[in-house]
């Protein structure tokens, strides 16, 4: 196996995009990963003037900051962090090389994943406030010197872990079960 076909199929294998440009401007480096990512085939960017790429892509060439938001064909967008280094070869010619990698996934599960805690932590704040408003009912039960029967069938259950509660039963089933529960020991259903 030659050199360059080998240097090709090792930079293929890489899961980072690699783009190389050399000391006079032009691309000589598109691996497939940057093909996946930025929907560009290595046929359309190698050899071209790095000046004559899409603004979004030539955003990649920029060392003032690890990420950049590309806009691929169909008007998509793709959240970047890439790596710049310079190479000299020799004392003449500087190369740029940028490794690269789409975070896009990553950012929507982290901003899925916020939305579930924040949705968890207010489903816990009503199911506080609904457990205080059974606690004070049961207080003006007891308070009443009422003597019902059916209380203790009605709460029996009622004693719960908040992570179990998450994995067994719909929150909006609990909460109207609550719901009916306070009513009825407040009578005021």
């Amino acid at each position: 196996m030659q050199d360059n076909e080998f240097f090709v199929k090792f930079t293929d294998a890489l899961p980072a995009g690699l783009l190389a440009v050399s000391g006079d401007g032009r691309i000589f480096l598109w691996n497939s990963t940057a093909e996946s990512i930025t929907c560009i085939n290595r046929g359309d960017i190698i050899g071209r003037r790095a000046d004559d790429l899409p603004e979004s892509i030539r955003g990649l060439f920029h060392s003032d900051s690890s990420e950049v938001i590309i806009e691929i064909p169909g008007g998509q967008f793709r959240h970047i962090k890439k790596t710049v280094q310079e190479i000299s070869v020799n004392e003449t010619e500087n190369n740029v090389v940028v490794a690269f990698m789409d975070m896009t996934e990553h950012l929507i599960r982290k901003q899925e994943m916020e939305q579930v805690l924040m949705e968890t932590a207010e489903t816990r704040d009503l199911m506080e406030e609904q457990a205080a408003r059974l606690a004070i009912a049961l207080a003006e039960v007891d308070e009443k010197g009422s003597s019902h029967q059916s209380v203790p069938g009605l709460v029996q259950g009622i004693d719960f872990k908040f992570e179990e509660l998450l994995v067994s039963e719909p929150v909006g089933l609990f909460l109207e079960r609550f719901d009916f529960v306070v009513c009825a020991l407040q009578r005021s259903c």
